[in-house]
């Protein structure tokens, strides 16, 4: 990949230039990296039909942050930087948004490059490429992230080797859009420091990425919408574009609906015969420890079972019967929530 006219990409913006907001809307007008893990059903946070109802405008794509998002992105250039340095590699900064030149809703925006070392890439160091024509010499795609630098974070998903899947599927989507067939994940993972993968992508699974991605946006152009499941973040979806019921609105079912309500009645039944089931399990093993914090077997602990803290917690209704005058002032309108109630028929 010497060769930036062998790239199967081109710019269309330099994001240095952008604000968050406007980088995001311009990536919704496509597919970007993100996106490919919930395409492939593969993501931990949006399912394919939450994406889906995203990108076709049904529901608002609110701007997520966290603190660990916030981490990852202040420590992005550091973790380059010691890649750079430890490794001892030219690492080229592209900061563009790229379009496939075949399929113009696949966008590419990359963290960095690995490039054939030269005077105007030395070895060793991170170099800022602000020309809208790609860098000379790229060699791979560089992902950086960062995990357990808040929270639990997904440090276990690099053990063995193993490069967490919706990184892997990130890393193919930019060698799908990019023809840059080598991506390299730099990570920075809680209590094992710098973690470094590699990936060589074939044509076989880029050919499959174009595919799958081509059918996913088809069915946003079209209104067609993919398959439901039973995530949250389907439900959430769900429940976000319909979030009241017009009064006295009566739809009236086909006959796919009626089997699908029979379906339910039946797997509901089966469910709360199995909740009922897990509490007697539960009721006995709680008799069995008894007054004790762990049950063991052999000198192997089984479960524990210990008391928490004592806290104190705020008597609203108490309040209201002695402050009713000041229980009013803070008292702020709630939306109601819709509630499904089965009839049995």
């Amino acid at each position: 990949m010497e060769n930036p006219e062998n790239l199967k990409c081109e710019v269309i913006a330099n994001v240095s230039e952008m604000s968050h907001r406007e980088w995001l809307d311009l990536r919704s007008t496509g597919i970007g990296g993100s996106d490919t893990a919930a395409i492939y059903g593969e993501s931990s946070y949006t399912s394919p039909y939450t994406l889906w109802a995203q990108k076709s405008g049904r529901e608002k794509r609110e701007v997520v942050t966290n603190e660990a998002m916030e981490w990852g992105n202040l420590l992005e250039g550091v973790v380059a930087n010691k890649f750079a340095k430890e490794y001892n590699y030219a690492v080229v900064e592209w900061p563009v948004m790229l379009k496939s030149k075949k399929n113009a809703f696949m966008l590419a925006n990359l963290d960095f490059l690995i490039v054939k070392a030269s005077k105007e890439f030395p070895a060793g160091k991170v170099t800022r490429h602000d020309s809208l024509e790609p860098p000379t010499g790229i060699n791979a795609i560089l992902e950086i992230k960062t995990t357990g630098i808040v929270g639990r974070g997904s440090a276990h998903l690099w053990e063995d080797n193993h490069i967490p899947r919706a990184y892997e599927l990130q890393g193919l989507h930019y060698a799908t859009v990019t023809g840059i067939e080598q991506v390299v994940f730099a990570a920075l993972v809680a209590n094992e420091g710098l973690v470094v993968r590699g990936r060589l992508y074939d044509e076989s699974e880029m050919l499959q990425c174009e595919i799958t991605e081509a059918i996913f946006w088809s069915s946003v152009k079209s209104g067609i919408s993919p398959e439901l499941d039973g995530s949250e973040s389907t439900s959430e979806s769900i429940r976000k574009m319909y979030p009241k019921s017009k009064e006295g609105t009566v739809v009236e079912a086909d006959d796919y609906i009626l089997e699908t309500y029979y379906q339910y009645i039946d797997e509901k039944r089966i469910l709360d015969m199995q909740e009922e089931k897990v509490k007697e399990l539960r009721s006995t093993l709680e008799m069995a420890i008894g007054e004790g914090e762990v049950l063991e077997y052999n000198g192997k602990p089984l479960l524990t079972y210990k008391s928490n803290k004592d806290s104190m917690a705020f008597d609203v209704k108490s309040f209201e019967v002695a402050y009713p005058e000041m229980y009013e002032q803070f008292l702020m309108p709630r939306k109601g929530a819709r509630v499904m109630r089965v009839k049995k028929v």
